[in-house]
């Protein structure tokens, strides 16, 4: 989940490359209302989406409606700049910028 179109088609094709059936969201409700009609081992949440819900508003809902789920967050901001319980919220957290390596390092300690 990511509102930037760019960034969200690249972690897409990079998943399809690998072999995985990513479904896209542009905002938090989005990505809720999705997880609600399918299974998910992980999810790719921006922690905070301008105008909508971001990871940080769903990672614990998303959670309770897939208790296995594996969360990665990526955002802007450092992880000094997050709340330890906001970190805690995740299994990952990629700073951006990033590079589609750095993505396939966190799934693969997944």
């Amino acid at each position: 989940m990511d509102d930037d179109t760019l960034v969200l088609s690249s972690i897409a094709m990079l998943l399809e490359s690998m072999g995985h059936h990513p479904a896209q969201a542009a905002e938090g409700s989005e990505a809720v209302k999705i997880a609600q009609s399918q299974t998910f081992d992980l999810a790719i949440l921006d922690l905070s989406v301008p105008g909508g819900l971001g990871g940080r508003d769903i990672a614990g809902r998303l959670r309770e409606m897939q208790p296995g789920i594996r969360l990665v967050v990526s955002s802007g901001f450092g992880v000094d700049d997050m709340a330890p319980e906001e970190i805690d919220l995740f299994d990952a957290v990629l700073e951006k910028p990033f590079r589609l390596v750095d993505l396939t390092a966190v799934l693969e300690t997944l």
